[in-house]
């Protein structure tokens, strides 16, 4: 019996055991094991500020038996007009890039509705309260981002309904982009029409608030860079108001 062994066997078995060995290593590389939650992190956005945030930094409560943080926690960014956060609407984006507002029908989320919201830890996935009785949208999977966009409140007799600066055109006032007062009304309420001899009321989030006539209100405007309400021609320093929350039509 020739106990030599013939060069292609040989060729054969390492080439067996090569394979092996690799396969053994992918398994390692893709372990089914949840990713370390001490590695997440969300960016929270205003304008041009970013800043990202680590939940190993974070403190994390209980929510219906899981480990979450309040998606409050994040939002520490420094916003103009005082930390006024009511002021804004917050996007609750997932690294998808899926976001409930996606659909015009569905706002993007209320401070109110924000302090009551969560992450999960393991999934950075946000839920909700169940008394705030939101829709499935915005139960967002992965969010990763989290953006404040600027909003007003429209209030009507019957209904307020919110709109963001970036849902309303932007026009040139004295080599100022501005929003016109009414062009806001407008995305509210498309069948909106001015009445020149109606009272329009603005209202500050301190509770100041003035009142035009529907011709003065016409020629109103927010700017995007002093961040106050303007008039062509000006009406006088309390028609400058700052921290502008809500336009009241009759």
């Amino acid at each position: 019996m020739n106990d030599k062994i013939n060069p292609i066997t040989t060729l054969i078995i390492g080439t067996i055991i090569s394979v092996c060995i690799a396969l053994a290593g992918c398994g390692k590389d893709n372990s089914t094991n949840p990713p370390d939650e001490s590695e997440f992190s969300v960016f929270v956005t205003l304008d041009t500020t970013i800043i990202e945030k680590d939940f190993a930094d974070m403190t994390p409560v209980t929510f219906e038996g899981e480990n979450a943080i309040r998606i409050s926690d994040f939002i520490d960014i420094v916003v103009e007009e005082d930390t006024l956060y009511q002021l804004y609407a917050y996007r609750i984006i997932g690294s998808d890039g899926f976001y409930a507002h996606t659909n015009p029908g569905y706002p993007d989320n209320s401070w109110e509705e924000i302090q009551m919201g969560y992450l999960l830890t393991a999934n950075r996935n946000a839920v909700w309260e169940s008394s705030l009785e939101l829709a499935s949208r915005y139960f967002v999977d992965d969010v990763d981002t989290i953006r404040l966009i600027r909003q007003f409140d429209i209030i009507t007799q019957s209904d307020t309904t919110p709109v963001i600066i970036e849902d309303v055109d932007t026009v040139s006032i004295e080599d100022t982009l501005c929003i016109k007062l009414t062009e806001i009304v407008l995305i509210a309420d498309p069948q909106f029409e001015l009445d020149t001899t109606a009272t329009y009321t603005l209202k500050a989030a301190d509770g100041f608030s003035t009142d035009f006539t529907g011709s003065e209100f016409d020629t109103g405007y927010w700017s995007l860079v002093s961040k106050k309400t303007k008039f062509l021609p000006d009406l006088g320093g309390s028609s400058r108001i700052k921290g502008l929350e809500s336009i009241i039509i009759p």
